[in-house]
């Protein structure tokens, strides 16, 4: 999904929009600013005298006129004056709102400058770093968003410092996906090691790893479930099969059982209807939490503490 290349951002090709590090009137200046001006023609400039200029962080949206892309996203990056006056959250914000307009826009491939590491004197490393960590959040926010994100850098120590943010983020995905891996396996030996007595259990059981995924559901429970898919859930959230209400409450019992080893077990509702209680009770290997399992039973007289939490 991101990408780095070393070159002029005016010439790249199959690119819906470009990203253009701006001054705050819009009308041009120097380095990519003005090289975007010129390469785009004086069309761009009248347009741009249409805006009413723009603020530090904010952006703006126009025709890309001679340039190879669709559209030109115009930011005004910060000033660097010696980090003590919001600059790192300006910039955050230069890319932030530049995502936000292209995809009011329906711009599904953009592409970037090194914004402010010019003559705004912003640290290369430092904003390097706020770059790709904002986007990288950015698209996990919007997942389904953007085909494909650029930065188009004018030098190799610029392009190394890009590179080296986009390696870590890398290198956390696969870390995250080994424990998530690691995960899954526990919860699968947990629901073989118990089945036998799980699948007697007249009550519906569901198993579920801490990204709600089901592992296992016994009879009762695919019966319970049955208008939702039944079996078919398996490999699927268990969050579909709830109101928001539900997985709101669902995802503040997984942060409790987060927060102590002690934290293991809790009546969250009773379904009037079915005249049954629901728990949810943590799955831990040792003290590691690893998933939890959800279970309907039918009501008998309840002495646990209802579900208050905090």
């Amino acid at each position: 999904m991101i990408e780095l290349v070393q070159g002029d951002i005016t010439k790249v090709e199959q690119i819906d929009a470009i990203v253009n590090a701006a001054n705050s009137s819009l009308l041009g200046g120097g380095g990519v600013d003005g090289a975007i001006h010129r390469a785009a023609g004086e069309e761009l400039l009248f347009e741009c005298r249409l805006l009413g200029g723009c603020k530090t962080g904010q952006a703006k949206i126009t025709k890309a006129y001679k340039l190879p892309c669709k559209r030109i996203i115009h930011t005004v990056g910060p000033v660097w004056n010696g980090g003590s006056h919001n600059e790192d959250q300006l910039l955050a914000d230069c890319y932030i709102n530049s995502l936000k307009l292209a995809i009011e826009n329906q711009i599904r491939t953009i592409a970037f400058p090194s914004i402010s590491t010019g003559i705004y004197s912003f640290p290369v490393a430092r904003a390097a770093k706020i770059a790709v960590h904002t986007v990288d959040q950015f698209l996990k926010e919007h997942p389904g968003c953007f085909d494909r994100v650029l930065w188009v850098l004018f030098d190799k120590n610029t392009k190394e410092s890009y590179q080296k943010e986009v390696d870590l983020i890398e290198k956390n995905l696969d870390l995250a996906d080994s424990v998530t891996e690691s995960r899954q396996t526990d919860l699968q030996v947990f629901a073989c090691f118990f089945q036998s007595v799980i699948e007697q259990d007249r009550s519906a059981v569901v198993i579920c790893n801490l990204e709600h995924e089901i592992i296992y559901m016994n009879p009762s429970a695919i019966e319970n479930y049955r208008k939702w898919g039944g079996r078919e859930l398996l490999g699927q959230s268990l969050l579909n099969c709830h109101n928001q209400q539900s997985r709101d409450k669902i995802e503040k019992v997984i942060e409790w059982f987060k927060t102590s080893k002690e934290h293991n077990m809790v009546y969250t509702f009773y379904n009037q209807k079915q005249n049954k209680d629901v728990y949810m009770v943590a799955l831990r290997d040792q003290d590691r939490l690893i998933g939890y399992y959800e279970k309907h039973e039918y009501r008998n007289a309840e002495t646990m503490k209802f579900y208050d939490l905090w």
